[in-house]
């Protein structure tokens, strides 16, 4: 009996790591696309294209308010063309047209880029009102990704109070989305909440937004990096076996600037270019996460359509016309 019972534990856990190997095997080489203000063409889709992306992430918004039920999401005059659901469809469509997969990401602009994850409401009649909306919002979404073939759906971006006060919603509300939608389904976690997540075993990918903090140092090496990852690395991994999914970083990145690895979720000013110090940054994660069986990949932040404005004056997130976007190529190209 012992035996037996040993040999069917045995085989559920070698059926769940070839099941999690499979997800991961095919490396997501990724970029977020920032939706352009005015139509594009596809060639921001071709340039990704050269530095070996076979994935782009593009981004409907929605918007709201800190401590009102209210979510704006359509018929918005003043939206940018690329963060809109008619700007969503075109770019589904340039993207395909030059062989990239695609994930639909919608996501929340709070006040004037306050942080999704405190968004939080007073009164479950509040809370009701705003999840109603925010079910409409992410269902049109999920319909398109269901149009337009996407890959990936992602239900949510960083919103770690609503997730953690309002569980029943979110688990009904990935069991609406798989009915319309029969891709991927996976959620951004911020870095810091991703481990007390409720969603991971309803989704099929554990999404991770990987700005987690490494060093306080101006520009530090590659070699001190992987040292500092160690701890972030061995957490998630060990998630990724508990739950038997892979992880996904739904966003990485690190500015081109000074102590990019401190706070590499910080997007203020009053920093130094230093391109060397980015450079670094994504070596090291790239060293320490793209070769594992159990990780699927990541979407890097970000990528322009006007890249002629980003250059070696540029502190932004982004790599292109910069020293990392070679780093970036190099490493696509192997996975």
């Amino acid at each position: 009996m012992n035996k037996q019972f040993h040999r069917i534990v045995l085989l559920l856990v070698l059926q769940s790591s070839c099941i999690l190997y499979a997800l991961a095997q095919n490396r997501i080489n990724g970029f977020n696309f920032e939706g352009p203000p005015d139509p594009v063409d596809s060639e921001p889709f071709v340039k990704m294209r050269q530095v070996e992306a076979n994935f782009v992430s593009i981004i409907p918004f929605a918007y709201g308010q800190s401590g009102e039920s209210i979510l704006k999401w359509k018929d918005l005059n003043w939206q940018w063309w690329g963060e809109s659901a008619e700007g969503l469809e075109q770019c589904l469509k340039l993207a395909k047209s030059q062989g990239l997969q695609t994930m639909v990401k919608p996501q929340i602009w709070f006040d004037h880029g306050s942080f999704t994850g405190h968004f939080k409401l007073d009164t479950d009649q509040d809370w009701k009102a705003f999840e109603a909306e925010y079910r409409n919002y992410i269902l049109h979404c999920a319909s398109l990704a269901a149009k337009h073939n996407s890959e990936l759906f992602c239900i949510g971006t960083e919103l770690c109070t609503f997730v953690e006060q309002r569980p029943a919603f979110w688990n009904n509300l990935i069991k609406e989305v798989r009915i319309i939608y029969k891709g991927k389904i996976t959620y951004a976690a911020n870095w810091d909440s991703y481990k007390e997540c409720t969603l991971w075993n309803n989704v099929d990918y554990i999404g991770i937004d990987a700005y987690f903090p490494l060093s306080k140092q101006k520009t530090p090496v590659v070699k001190s990096l992987l040292i500092a990852w160690e701890p972030w690395f061995r957490d998630i991994r060990s998630l990724s076996l508990a739950k038997s999914k892979p992880v996904l970083f739904t966003e990485y990145g690190y500015r081109s600037i000074d102590t990019c690895c401190e706070s590499p979720w910080d997007s203020s000013g009053g920093k130094n270019v230093n391109h060397e110090a980015q450079d670094n940054a994504l070596n090291a994660l790239y060293q320490k996460f793209w070769s594992q069986d159990w990780f699927a990949g990541g979407f890097l932040w970000k990528w322009h359509a006007n890249d002629h404005r980003l250059g070696q004056s540029n502190d932004h997130f982004s790599p292109q016309n910069k020293i990392a976007l070679q780093t970036v190529k190099s490493w696509y190209g192997k996975y």
